[in-house]
C-alpha cells in the first residue's frame, strides 16, 4: 500500500497494533514498526523475526536505530496516530514536532480498492453461508441457549480459516431489546435478533437478521415488514454525494413514531476494522463516495412489548448500491425450540 504523507510531515511512525500499519502492509507482523518518508520507508522488526515486507528496508528495531533514521533524514515534523500510539513512544518523539493524523489515516481508508472490496466480498459470503447452517440447524431444534449459536459460529470461522469480525450478537424475545446482548441467555419466544461477522485476510463482513421463534402475530409480521421495507429504501439511497446525515434522517422520518425506539446511528463504515468512517448518524458530516463500504442498519427495540428487530446489510456505495451481505431477509418463523435439548 503506498501512502502520500499528511502535508506539513517529513515522516509517518506506527506501530503493529495500529489498524492503519495492517492496511499498509496488508499483514500482521508483531513487534513491528513503519517508518515512513516521502522517498524511503523502513520495516523496523523485532530480532526474533525475519519478516518480509516489499519496497521496505528491514532493519532490528531499537530506540536509538529509530532515532539515528531520524536523524539521518532530517526529520523535524512526525505524523502520528495519537489514538494508538502508546506513551512511551510520544515521549520518544519530545524533541520533534509530532502531528496528529489520526483523522487523515481514516480519511486514506475511506474509499476502498477492488482487492479490498474483494477481501470484504469473501467475508460477506461466508457470514451468509454461516447464516444458513444457523438457520438449518434451528429447524432441527440442535440450539438451547443463544450461546450455542455463539460457539457455531466461532467453530465456523475455525474451520474456514476466518477471524470474527466481532462477539457474535444472539438475542431472542425480550433480548433482543438490548442492542448488544451478552448471548446469557435460553432461547426466548419472540423475535430473535442474530448479528454476526466475519474477517478475511483482514477485512471485516458485517450483517444482522431478525428472524421470530414461536407464532408471530399479524402486528408482528406487518412491523418486521415495515422495518425491512425501510432497510431496503435506505439502501437505495446509499448512493455518491449523499449526504450520511441526511440519510440518518430520512431514517427517521420513515420511522416515524417509531423513532423514538430507534436507539443507535444508521450504520458506519467497515474495512480493516468493524467500526470506520464515515459514521451514520446524527452528527456525520460526510457525504458518501463511491466504493465506500458501509453498513445499513435500521432497528427498533420496544420494551414495553419485548420486541426488538434489527435488520443490518454491508454495501458498497454506488449509482446501483451492492449488497454483499445477500442472505435472505424474508422472516424466518421457526417453531418452538424444545427445553430438553
Amino acid at each position: 500500500m503506498n501512502i502520500q504523507l499528511k502535508k506539513g510531515t517529513d515522516a509517518l511512525f506506527l506501530e503493529w497494533k495500529d489498524p492503519n500499519h495492517f492496511w499498509i502492509l496488508g499483514k500482521t507482523i508483531e513487534d513491528s514498526y513503519i517508518l515512513i518518508m516521502q522517498n524511503k520507508k523502513y520495516l523496523l522488526k523485532s530480532p526474533l523475526s525475519n519478516p518480509k515486507a516489499e519496497g521496505f528496508t528491514i532493519t532490528d528495531y531499537s530506540e536509538d536505530v529509530l532515532k539515528k533514521l531520524l536523524l539521518k533524514h532530517n526529520v523535524k515534523n512526525i505524523g502520528i496516530n495519537f489514538e494508538q500510539l502508546p506513551i512511551k513512544y510520544k515521549d520518544l518523539f519530545k524533541e520533534i514536532n509530532m502531528i496528529d493524523i489520526s483523522d487523515y489515516l481514516k480519511d486514506l481508508r475511506l474509499i476502498k480498492t477492488k482487492d479490498e472490496i474483494n477481501k470484504i466480498k469473501i467475508a460477506c459470503e461466508h457470514t451468509k453461508k454461516c447464516y444458513e447452517l444457523i438457520i438449518s440447524n434451528l429447524r432441527k431444534q440442535k440450539y438451547k441457549y443463544e450461546k450455542d449459536i455463539v460457539h457455531e459460529t466461532k467453530r465456523y470461522a475455525l474451520e474456514n480459516n476466518l477471524g470474527l469480525s466481532f462477539e457474535p450478537i444472539i438475542a431472542s424475545g425480550a433480548n433482543a431489546c438490548i442492542p448488544h446482548h451478552d448471548n446469557s441467555g435460553i432461547f426466548n419466544n419472540g423475535f430473535c435478533i442474530i448479528d454476526l461477522g466475519f474477517s478475511h485476510g483482514g477485512y471485516n463482513s458485517d450483517m444482522s437478521r431478525t428472524i421470530y421463534i414461536g407464532n408471530p402475530g399479524k402486528q408482528d409480521i406487518i412491523l418486521y415488514n415495515k422495518i425491512l421495507k425501510i432497510q431496503e429504501e435506505l439502501i437505495n439511497s446509499s448512493k455518491p454525494n449523499t449526504k450520511c446525515l441526511s440519510l440518518y434522517k430520512k431514517s427517521l422520518d420513515m420511522l416515524g413514531d417509531l423513532k423514538k425506539y430507534f436507539v443507535h446511528g444508521l450504520g458506519h463504515g467497515l474495512g480493516v476494522e468493524i467500526h470506520e468512517e464515515p459514521k451514520i448518524n446524527q452528527k456525520s458530516d460526510m457525504v458518501l463516495t463511491k466504493n465506500m463500504i458501509i453498513t445499513i442498519e435500521p432497528g427498533v427495540y420496544i420494551k414495553s412489548k419485548g420486541i426488538g428487530i434489527r435488520i443490518e446489510d454491508t454495501i458498497v456505495v454506488d449509482n446501483k448500491p451492492l449488497i454483499l451481505t445477500n442472505a435472505s431477509k424474508e422472516l424466518v418463523i421457526i417453531s418452538l425450540i424444545s427445553k430438553d435439548i
